[in-house]
């Protein structure tokens, strides 16, 4: 609670500061416009106005530009439907290869018992020879 407390202080008079701040900063405006003859002429000329308007009629047409290749929601939605499918896809194909894993450690073993077996077989035949 204090250091809430102490926080709320330090932003009032942060507040108050910048409050102050910026009533000096007017007042220094318009004491300079004040001071300022009225026979000088602006400080930007319609030339310059002219050069700043071009610059951001620029921008503008480039901004446009990139706007118009951005893709759509559309085909965003697309995108995320054939995202969905190949989830699905790889979930089926992870099912799939679980199931092919067990096939194949089946037959493994039934190879090997059939191997045993005629081992096993072999070796009671050539036993009981005369």
């Amino acid at each position: 609670m204090g250091d809430v407390r102490s926080l709320k202080r330090w932003l009032i008079v942060a507040g108050v500061w910048a409050v102050a701040a910026s009533a000096i900063a007017i007042i220094a405006l318009l004491k300079a416009n004040d001071n300022e003859p009225k026979n000088t002429p602006n400080a930007v000329t319609g030339s310059q106005l002219s050069g700043v308007q071009r610059d951001l009629d620029e921008r503008i047409d480039a901004l446009e530009k990139k706007v118009k290749t951005l893709p759509s929601s559309d085909d965003l939605g697309k995108l995320d439907d054939r995202l969905k499918a190949v989830e699905k896809k790889a979930d089926n194909t992870s099912s799939d290869l679980k199931a092919t894993r067990s096939d194949v450690s089946d037959l493994k073993k039934r190879v090997d018992d059939l191997e045993k077996q005629q081992q096993s077989g072999s070796n009671t035949n050539t036993t009981t020879s005369p």
